[in-house]
């Protein structure tokens, strides 16, 4: 699984343009970096694309073709631990959100794909936050949580005046994404449960990708303008 993190130390190699956020806990770390047109879809190909190219119909036809991306495009990548779910609102409004602004996207899209992908990765994923956080979707609080909220979350996050792509990972084994069948389980009325439903509809790509060694489970997003 190709990483903007790996785009990132190739860029302090060859002594290229980044900026590293400094912010307080729980982000651990944070990088911002421009690329250039002639560059962008050839990122996005190898970081993304292998991943989407799991994605059917019309859709998938214009990533193949990588046209979306032939446009300067802002790159994130944001880690955090896995202390507490309100953190997604620190990504979105000092990182995310002002890049999606300037485009003119949908802010409440935005928000709901990145909410729901990160509180997946806390409590399914890493199972970490707060105990209530459990007890509250009627779940068995895990038994290492104090040692869990330090697993990492990784937020990558590729924005240009075509098109986003954004993609959450943990440390967590997964699921068999066969197995799911979204928005026919019944369960939509629920409090929790209907996460993975919900991004589907408000994106225009949704994968799953398995990395074993280490242990990474990724749930990514693109969404056309």
């Amino acid at each position: 699984m190709a990483s903007l993190l790996e785009e990132i130390a190739r860029r302090k190699e060859k002594r290229e343009p980044y900026i590293r956020i400094i912010a307080g806990m729980p982000i651990e770390e944070t990088y911002h970096f421009e690329v250039a047109k002639k560059d962008a879809a050839k990122l996005f190909k190898e970081c993304f694309a292998l991943e989407y190219a799991q994605c059917k119909g019309e859709k998938k036809t214009i990533i193949e073709k990588m046209t979306c991306f032939e446009a300067p495009t802002s790159c994130f990548y944001i880690r955090t631990d896995s202390s507490s779910i309100n953190t997604f609102n620190q990504i979105l409004s000092g990182f995310i959100w002002p890049a999606a602004r300037e485009q003119s996207y949908d802010e409440d899209a935005l928000r709901l794909c990145l909410e729901e992908s990160y509180v997946n990765a806390i409590t399914h994923g890493n199972q970490g936050g707060c105990e209530s956080l459990y007890t509250v979707r009627d779940l068995p609080v895990p038994a290492n949580l104090a040692e869990n909220k330090k697993k990492p979350v990784e937020v990558e996050f590729i924005i240009n005046e075509n098109c986003y792509a954004l993609r959450v990972t943990d440390t967590g084994k997964g699921f068999d994404n066969s197995k799911i069948q979204l928005g026919k389980d019944g369960n939509l009325m629920a409090p929790s449960g209907r996460g993975l439903f919900l991004i589907q509809c408000y994106s225009d790509c949704m994968v799953f990708t398995k990395q074993d060694d280490p242990q990474k489970f990724s749930i990514s997003m693109v969404k056309f303008k």
